[in-house]
């Protein structure tokens, strides 16, 4: 995945980087065809496909039982992590996956198995952005049918703990593999005669102007 250093358009000063992820296909997704990215966890890492998320600050998994045809798993719900074959993995608790509970769509039965382990964006050597210690989420339910990528910056705190963690985007911030904790998103467009993917780019400024074309295309 390539690192973008770009002028901004009527600014002859300024200058910014820009760390941009885009997605590899429109093949998931039982409410359309959604275009879905890579992101690598575990050790050995893992590979799944998942969904941008402004809502959550954690990362968000299928578990393997929440695939009713594991042959198959990796085109109908991404791909699954086992924790149990990563050597890294710390486990939690089992704490209910809080996101869309304003519109009463999160169910009582929404829970995840938290625990923390190594994440990265993209495939692994291909330009990958990896943390170690990244609060993870294994889920089973259907309500949420792909894993996410949190990009909420706001720090995740466990029930009633008093040791908040850190968001996916701020540890890749404080480990200085991004210049800061803004962010562009576009979930893409399966419909359109030139299809726009899913994409996310992690920079100092995002500027109005810029297009989802256009950093699909990598003109900037």
């Amino acid at each position: 995945m390539p690192n973008f250093n770009a002028n901004l358009v009527g600014c002859s000063v300024c200058h910014v980087k820009v760390l941009t992820y885009a997605a590899i296909s429109f093949s998931q997704g039982n409410d359309g065809s959604w275009s879905s990215f890579n992101i690598s966890v575990g050790t050995p890492p893992q590979i799944v496909q998942v969904l941008a998320a402004t809502q959550i600050p954690e990362i968000w998994v299928v578990l393997p039982a929440g695939c009713t045809d594991p042959s198959n798993c990796t085109d109908t719900r991404g791909g699954s992590f086992d924790k149990i074959k990563s050597s890294s993995w710390i486990s939690k608790a089992t704490y209910a996956l809080e996101a869309e509970t304003n519109l009463g769509y999160t169910t009582n039965n929404d829970n995840g198995n938290y625990g923390f382990d190594n994440v990265g964006v993209g495939k692994p050597g291909a330009g990958n952005a990896s943390v170690d210690g990244q609060v993870v989420a294994g889920f089973l339910t259907d309500d949420f049918w792909l894993g996410n990528l949190g990009l909420a910056s706001r720090p995740m705190i466990f029930g009633s703990d008093n040791d908040p963690q850190p968001s996916f985007l701020s540890l890749l911030q404080n480990r200085s593999l991004i210049p800061s904790l803004a962010y562009g998103f576009t979930a893409g467009a399966s419909y359109r005669k030139i299809r726009i993917h899913n994409l996310v780019s992690f920079s100092d400024l995002i500027p109005y102007s810029w297009s989802a074309r256009e950093l699909n295309s990598g003109r900037l």
